[in-house]
């Protein structure tokens, strides 16, 4: 079972590795007007486009962390009320597309209300939901490479896009293909068409398991990866369920994006949301090593994508690298004793 991306219970295909379409320097980004305007006219004007108009002041607060968020990563001298000048509004419908797969994405989007969903390369499956605060756009806008998936709304939706041109004008020799590799996999972007997949979704595998739980947090370099190798992400859909109370517990799982539901037997509700994967979280170690039939039920509230970690591996693992025996089954007999 190698490291990739697979559908819950029958629900969606792996996501094959694809070489990376520059693997030296980022190209130039480029302005190419002719799929935008060719999609505007398909919408035959549903969608509204209200350029340098000013966002509510109930979102400026919202937006302004998005843009500072990719400030700060990326070390980057943005304005907001300067790239907020030049900022398009955009109105979107139920059900209407505002990437779609193979186009130029023509800038960093973010999203102010309503709710749209990421799908996989085959369009048959949403990987994730975007919320307003989220953005996207911005791993193609700063590598000029196309968009490998759709991305569409689920319900009417409203968002604020940065143009390709001032993204630009602040980006040009200051970003590197590290520090886009690093934002990919700190956010989950299993998908880009500029970075072999499989690296990214092995490193995204390596990053959860370090963060989500003491077990692995210890771990060498060397382990990690190992193990990370054979896991593999799981895309969940919303209203499936990992697994039910009472069910044989044979697995550690690790939630590296998205939203679920935990019931236990007396009915308590808890709710757990990972949007970064440095914020990865374990679920489902107690039952696993007690030994015992799975004591709740998780249930998806929305797509998530889910690392599984069986003990089979973990026992594999541990004999390669048996340094990492001692430490490990020590935080294992934690879990054995805690009640």
């Amino acid at each position: 079972m190698g490291n990739g991306v697979s559908g819950s219970r029958g629900a969606s295909a792996r996501i094959n590795s694809a070489g990376p379409s520059n693997t030296n320097t980022l190209p130039e980004l480029e302005q190419e007007e002719g799929a935008m305007n060719q999609r505007e006219e398909e919408r035959g004007g549903e969608s509204r486009s209200a350029p340098g108009l000013a966002p509510p002041q109930k979102h400026h607060d919202l937006i302004s962390a998005a843009i500072e968020e990719i400030s700060s990563f990326f070390r980057l001298p943005f304005n907001t009320a300067t790239l907020l000048s030049s900022a398009v509004t955009r109105n979107l419908n139920s059900n209407e597309a505002i990437v779609k797969k193979g186009e130029t994405v023509r800038g960093v989007c973010i999203v102010i209300e309503g709710c749209l969903s990421q799908l996989d390369p085959s369009g048959k499956k949403t990987l994730y939901n975007l919320r307003p605060g989220d953005m996207f756009g911005e791993v193609e806008t700063l590598t000029s490479c196309a968009a490998e998936a759709d991305i569409i709304a689920n319900e009417k939706s409203c968002l604020i896009c940065l143009p390709m041109e001032a993204i630009r004008n602040k980006t040009r020799g200051r970003v590197n293909e590290k520090n886009i590799k690093d934002w990919c996999i700190e956010r989950s972007y299993l998908i880009s068409n500029y970075f072999d997949r499989q690296v990214i979704a092995l490193s995204v595998i390596m990053l959860s398991l370090k963060s989500s739980s003491d077990l692995f947090s210890t771990w060498s370099h060397e382990a990690l990866e190992y193990i990370s190798r054979l896991c593999q992400i799981t895309a969940y859909s919303s209203k499936s369920t990992v697994f039910q109370e009472g069910e044989p517990s044979n697995d550690v799982f690790v939630l590296v994006k998205g939203k679920l539901e935990i019931v236990g037997n007396n009915n308590d509700k808890e709710e757990i949301e990972v949007k970064s994967t440095k914020k990865a979280q374990a679920f489902g170690i107690k039952d696993t090593f007690k030994r015992q039939s799975r004591q709740q039920t998780v249930n998806v509230i929305e797509p998530s994508l889910i690392v599984l970690v069986s003990k089979d591996v973990i026992k594999l693992s541990l004999s390669k690298f048996p340094n990492e025996n001692r430490s490990f089954m020590a935080k294992v007999q934690t879990y054995r004793t805690d009640p």
